[in-house]
């Protein structure tokens, strides 16, 4: 039986080669999709780095260090948790921004993912922006099109070579 991993593989190599940049915005869309199910696979026990590897530059400084985002990926429940991806756009190729629903319940999202550890004005707010229109600190109930969190997808551009998941500061 050919696992989803495996059937990922191709497009997770086509998306490490560096400074390539696909013919068409439909191809990007594709690989940045294809990107997200690969970290979520990554994050749930797929790789012994968690998905460590697929974070930008940015987004790593708002852990401690790889050991500390895998110590808090190993201890998550991913039992309830689902990135579903609505829609999404790409700006010039290079910045994705994914709208993508995810469980309402506080505790099926893993904290982490919201806030990071050394959540500062210098570090990574989060790996996933949630929508929270009345400020109460939950997830809002998903909109159709627009879902109730988003992902963040940056791609190698010179001369910001900062690919990877998520942004960087407050």
């Amino acid at each position: 039986m050919v696992t989803r991993a495996c059937l990922l593989l191709p497009a997770i190599l086509a998306l490490t080669a560096c400074g390539t940049t696909p013919e068409t915005y439909e191809q990007r869309m594709e690989d940045t999709y294809a990107f997200i199910d690969a970290w979520e696979q990554a994050l749930e026990g797929g790789s012994e780095d968690r998905g460590w590897s697929m974070l930008s530059v940015a987004a790593r400084e708002g852990f401690d260090g790889e050991a500390q985002y895998v110590a808090l990926a190993e201890a998550a429940d991913w039992s309830a948790f689902d990135l579903s991806p609505v829609n999404g756009h790409c700006d010039d190729l290079y910045a994705c921004n994914i709208h993508v629903v995810v469980p309402q319940e506080p505790d099926d999202v893993p904290p982490f993912l919201l806030t990071s550890p050394r959540n500062a004005e210098d570090a990574a707010y989060g790996l996933l922006m949630i929508e929270d229109d009345d400020e109460d600190g939950a997830v809002d109930p998903p909109d159709g099109e627009l879902g109730n969190a988003q992902v963040q997808v940056w791609w190698e551009r010179v001369p910001w070579p900062d690919p990877g998941i998520g942004g960087g500061g407050g």
